[in-house]
């Protein structure tokens, strides 16, 4: 298995981000996008960085031909999760897809070189590190579910950043 590094340099590769002390597991998530060709890394660098995370916020990227792009250093903690505790002890893999291209809507949409990727990828960490690592996986939940995993995601996002203006609001407001 081949990972190869991003298209061009990411904001993670140039600003320090925390380590991770300690890997329990695996996050394989869509990546809540349409299954195009030329989403990859750098496209999660700029979008990422524009929802106010440190650029890139996936350790990997399973872009839908099977390929696995790095996305940030795996030995750091993500952006990606509200979560502190699975920030700090999951390794963040995002299957590019999620939604329907004519729809928008979330739908199944991962392919069988995705998922030989991502089953490749879960071995070698595994192997490496020499213990059984959790897996918690979202690419294979029904449409509904992943319709309602999406809406989740969206209503924490948008929580996420009421809570940021409100915090922001009160630090201008000291006297």
């Amino acid at each position: 298995m081949q990972i190869s590094p991003a298209s061009s340099f990411l904001r993670v590769d140039h600003l320090k981000t925390l380590p991770r002390e300690v890997t329990e597991g695996f996050i394989v998530n869509y990546t809540n996008t349409i299954a195009d060709p030329r989403i990859d890394a750098h496209f999660f660098d700029h979008l990422d960085a524009q929802r106010g995370f440190l650029g890139c916020a996936f350790h990997y990227i399973v872009k839908t031909n099977g390929t696995v792009e790095l996305g940030r250093d795996p030995l750091t903690v993500s952006t990606r999760s509200k979560n502190h505790f699975v920030r700090a002890t999951q390794i963040m893999i995002g299957v590019v897809g999620g939604l329907d291209h004519e729809t928008g809507k979330a739908s199944k949409t991962i392919t069988k070189e995705q998922e030989a990727a991502v089953e490749n990828l879960m071995r070698l960490f595994t192997d490496a590190l020499g213990v059984p690592l959790a897996v918690s996986s979202y690419v294979s939940l029904s449409a509904d579910e992943l319709e309602q995993n999406h809406l989740d995601h969206l209503a924490a996002e948008e929580e996420e950043m009421l809570l940021e203006d409100a915090m922001n609001e009160l630090e201008r407001n000291k006297p």
